[in-house]
Parts: C-alpha cells; structure tokens; sequence
C-alpha cells in the first residue's frame, strides 16, 4: 500500500487540523480535495517547511511523516511567516497527530 492511501486511511478521509472532509462527491464523481503534507520538509534545501529536521531524505515521504490537510490548512502550516507556530518540536494542533509516533520529534 502506497504512503498516500496509507495516510488517508489513518485520517478517515478528513484534514488533521479543521476535520473537514476531504471528498467532494457533489458533480457525481469524487474528488480527493485533500493533500498529504510533510511534518518534516520533504528537501533539505533551505527554506523547505522544517526541512532542517533530523531525518534522512529517504524517510521523508513515509506515512509517519505525512499527514492530510484541507489546502488552507497546508498553506498556514508552511507559510513562510508562521513557520515558527508549526515546528516539529510541538504537535500541530489536531487530534490525528496526537495519535501519530514522531521519531523525529525532541523530548522537550
């Protein structure tokens, strides 16, 4: 199983933080309207969200790393300016992630 399907499925299909529902059935098709974000930067590049993180570029697209977001909400997480509210040393305000295992995260 793929890590988006996997994180999907841990979510139950809503945003980590607003739990808005991530499925949009109203033209008679769905449509996935959520994105898997990176707790952890996806690059080590400077400026990628919390990309300076201790944890190896393989390990950055596994499902422990990623979680779902509405796009608002993954557009807050990494903006440039807030970056600093939405670090990998404190939980991100949302239940789902409170259930996730952060190796990456600091005891402090």
């Amino acid at each position: 199983m793929d890590s988006k399907t996997i994180v999907w499925i841990k979510s139950g299909g809503r945003c980590a933080i607003c739990n808005r529902y991530l499925l949009n059935e109203n033209f008679g098709e769905v449509v996935s309207i959520g994105e898997n974000a990176h707790i952890v930067g996806r690059s080590t590049e400077p400026g990628s969200p919390r990309g300076d993180a201790p944890l190896s570029e393989s390990e950055r697209d596994n499902p422990e790393n990623l979680v779902l977001l509405c796009r608002e909400d993954h557009k807050i997480i990494d903006k440039k300016t807030l970056l600093s509210l939405f670090t990998v040393r404190v939980k991100l305000p949302c239940s789902y992630l409170a259930l996730m295992s952060f190796s990456v995260m600091s005891p402090t």
